[in-house]
């Protein structure tokens, strides 16, 4: 079921926002009149505070918004599924339209996303009784100079996007979206970023699941190549569950929020259980209809309806109905045990039906039982049971918190200065595209190298995917890879060509000489960036290193090169190697000024590494006038020469 659109309730009729409110209020007062815990001496701190919940529910969410609305710092739940957060869709609905820009539904989503603001009626304005694709229908609204301004600002908002997310990263596209100006305007008229306009829309809690987003982003670009369709799919795949690990550092403390089952092994001060009144029923359902009893694993006990079962099947549901309450207590120890000094219950339900099952009833019975007059029992109703403090305080270090962190929209987020505008950039090159000719850098083709044909060149792309993720793979399992991989249809490769590659492949890969090219401090496929000088004229290298090996004196590049005729020396290599091979150098000297850079050509074809000379290297450097930095000539100096004076 779908919770309803409707606005939150602020009446105080939900069980769960009312318990939410108390619990904050009661952790607010704690800190504000620095309660102090006497076994350590010291007033208490929002991470000496454990909130444990049984499951992650819609009260969890309560809990954090009532948290954050007093500006207590919150770690927010130790899990989120991202794709279930209401600003994540708004985002994600922004990449998907971009890749599939007749999809008028993500269209319709991102316009009423608080990015772009539009509502109801401007959205059925432009869509309804429209003849073509909802954006042919938006630009045309948004044409001529009586259209709405608010239409207007979406156009141009979505074209602006439209030209950056084919030339930006993931990250440096959404980065965009949040911190520079979006289509939404504020209710003065004045513009606001990306971030702000979320946060006016959605609160305070859009934070976490925002932040978290930025991070998949940034795990995802770490291990694949960086592209919005890719990372979206990634998302899509499952990947965008987050985990996260208690906060315990004391310079950013923060209550923290988790499961029981999340809290094994872990402590806190202060621990509070909040919904400890539903029962063992709420996580599994109360009667089962398939059954596999302990003595016969192979066929499964069943029965459709409750009025079929059999003496056989209620004899087995019994049992398993005992273990399941066995462990819902065991698991309620879990959470009494995880309190150092005080251990806080609370309950809330919609109607007045308590069982002796709930956690509530089981602590409440066996603190009466045990402790009879020992425990007190106030105006409200609330059980308290006590001991003084009778040993030594044990400092833990933990200082007090000076002042309570602002949890939501930072200072710096509320005044976003405008995007530096990109300067007049150098021209991009990629020096693999040129080699040296009359002291000019020319595209032309190697006369060393048949032509390049469609089936060589997948051909090579293969051998190289193969070099980039074989070396992980050990054992009889790596020769099942590559035939698998090279029988592919997408290569279309000859079956002789495939056993050819696939013996030359295993021939580079079991070479002892290439052991430390192919271990695991080896980095494969680098992009390498960097600004160079051509004739003084700056220049963007753009390029990408089959293999990179860094170690405490030298680093190593090499290029794969699959081609049939491989020369005899260095001096005979295609000139538009050894020019990109020296440019990547070039690059690499600035980054590690201490330490020596070599270059070398490795054959696959023959496995053989062919290192280039530095002299080589850089002799054509100086001929194809490619520097570091830009050559300042020095100003010519007349001689004069001095006269003496004339004789008498």
């Amino acid at each position: 079921p779908w919770a309803l659109p409707l606005p939150s309730d602020e009446t105080g009729t939900d069980p769960g926002a009312v318990l939410a409110d108390k619990i904050a209020d009661q952790i607010k007062t704690w800190l504000d009149t620095k309660e102090k815990l006497p076994s350590r001496n010291r007033a208490m701190s929002p991470s000496d505070i454990m909130i444990l919940v049984r499951r992650r529910s819609a009260f969890v969410d309560q809990l954090v918004r009532a948290l954050k609305k007093r500006d207590i710092p919150v770690s927010g739940a130790d899990r989120m599924s991202l794709r279930e957060q209401i600003v994540v869709m708004d985002l994600v609905a922004v990449g998907e339209w971009l890749l599939f820009p007749r999809d008028d539904y993500k269209l319709a989503c991102v316009l009423k996303s608080p990015l772009l603001g539009l509502n109801d009626q401007q959205l059925e304005d432009i869509a309804v009784g429209r003849k073509g694709d909802l954006w042919t229908a938006l630009r045309d609204a948004a044409a001529g100079d009586k259209a709405d301004p608010a239409l207007k600002n979406a156009v141009a908002y979505l074209q602006d996007l439209k030209a950056r997310f084919t030339s930006e990263r993931p990250y440096e596209f959404y980065s965009g979206i949040l911190f520079n100006d979006c289509a939404a305007r504020r209710p003065d008229g004045k513009s606001q970023a990306g971030a702000n306009a979320l946060y006016a829309r959605l609160g305070f809690e859009a934070e976490d699941p925002m932040v978290e987003f930025m991070n998949a982003i940034e795990r995802y670009e770490k291990t694949h190549v960086p592209s919005l369709q890719g990372f979206l799919s990634w998302l899509e795949a499952g990947e965008a569950e987050v985990k996260r690990q208690i906060n315990l550092n004391p310079e950013s403390p923060r209550v923290n929020i988790m499961t029981v089952h999340s809290a094994k092994g872990l402590e806190a001060p202060v621990v509070i259980l909040p919904d400890t009144t539903g029962l063992p029923e709420d996580n599994t359902r109360a009667r089962p209809r398939f059954l596999w009893p302990d003595g016969d694993r192979d066929v499964p006990l069943w029965v459709p309806r409750a009025d079929l079962e059999s003496n056989r099947f209620r004899a087995e549901r019994h049992a398993a109905e005992a273990e399941r309450d066995r462990e819902f207590r065991r698991l309620l120890y879990v959470a009494m045990t995880r309190a150092a000094d005080r251990l806080y219950v609370y309950g809330y339900q919609n109607a007045a039906r308590q069982t002796d099952k709930s956690w509530y009833e089981l602590i409440t019975h066996g603190l009466k039982k045990e402790l009879g007059d020992e425990i007190r029992i106030d105006d409200t109703g609330v059980i308290r049971f006590e001991t003084p403090q009778t040993a030594k305080p044990q400092p833990d270090g933990v200082k007090p918190q000076k002042s309570v962190s602002v949890v939501g929209v930072p200072a710096w987020a509320r005044h976003i200065p405008a995007a530096p505008q990109k300067a007049e950039g150098a021209e991009r090159f990629r020096p693999s595209d040129y080699f040296s000719t009359n002291d000019n850098i020319i595209t032309a083709a190697s006369p060393l190298l048949p032509p390049a044909d469609d089936y060589h060149i997948r051909l090579g792309t293969a051998v190289h995917a193969l070099l980039e993720f074989l070396p992980g793979v050990e054992g009889k399992g790596r020769d099942d890879i590559i035939k698998g991989y090279l029988a592919q249809p997408r290569w279309n490769l000859d079956p002789a060509d495939q056993r050819a590659t696939a013996k030359q492949v295993k021939a580079v890969l079991d070479d002892a000489r290439f052991g430390a090219l192919f271990g695991p401090k080896a980095k494969a496929e680098v992009s390498i960036t960097g600004k160079l000088y051509h004739d003084n004229v700056p220049k963007l290298l753009s390029g990408q290193v089959d293999r990179l090996l860094i170690d405490d004196k030298t680093v190593t590049i090499v290029d794969y090169k699959n081609g049939r005729n491989i020369p005899l020396s260095p001096e005979k290599a295609p000139r538009k190697y050894i020019v990109q091979m020296a440019a990547y150098r070039l690059a690499l000297q600035q980054i590690y000024p201490d330490k020596d850079v070599r270059c070398a050509l490795l054959w696959t074809r023959r496995a053989e590494m062919m290192e280039l000379p530095s002299k080589l290297l850089d002799n054509t450097l100086a001929e194809v006038k490619l520097t570091a930095t830009p050559v300042v000539e020095k100003p010519a100096t007349a001689a004069v020469k001095k006269r003496g004076p004339k004789a008498g």
